[in-house]
């Protein structure tokens, strides 16, 4: 698919900023922080315009917040759903400390008991360790 394709698909219409940054999640499985894909974008972007894209982009299920483990926002393509009405943020990621690269898995997400009177909203679940390619 390509990627108006895949704006399409997500009930996005295709821009020329909205594939800039679409581009850019879809050359690799890494994840891209505000200030990276900034610096990556160029002159060409301002810091508002990305924010709405990818505000726009997580609401239409084309990306996921992930925060790290100081909890800082970046944000990652997960490529195990196709349209996003089946878009489901709860499973876990896994991001390599050595490549970077994130990755969904499609393990069951730990059960999480929230005490009563309180109402989960989202849920984030991250593993950090060393993916298959770089343990080789």
């Amino acid at each position: 698919m390509n990627l108006e394709e895949l704006l399409r698909s997500h009930g996005l219409k295709s821009t020329n900023t909205r594939m800039a940054v679409l581009e850019l999640f879809q050359s690799g499985n890494k994840v891209w922080s505000n200030a990276a894909l900034l610096k990556e974008l160029g002159d060409s972007f301002d810091r508002v315009t990305l924010y709405r894209i990818l505000g726009m982009f997580e609401e239409h299920g084309l990306i996921h917040k992930i925060p790290d483990s100081n909890g800082n926002p970046s944000f990652a393509l997960c490529k195990h759903e196709e349209h996003h009405h089946n878009h489901n943020d709860h499973h876990v990621h896994f991001k390599c400390l050595q490549c970077e690269s994130v990755r969904c898995l499609e393990v069951p997400f730990p059960e999480v008991h929230i005490p009563s009177g309180f109402k989960a909203m989202k849920y984030s679940y991250l593993v950090e360790g060393i993916c298959p390619g770089c343990q080789k």
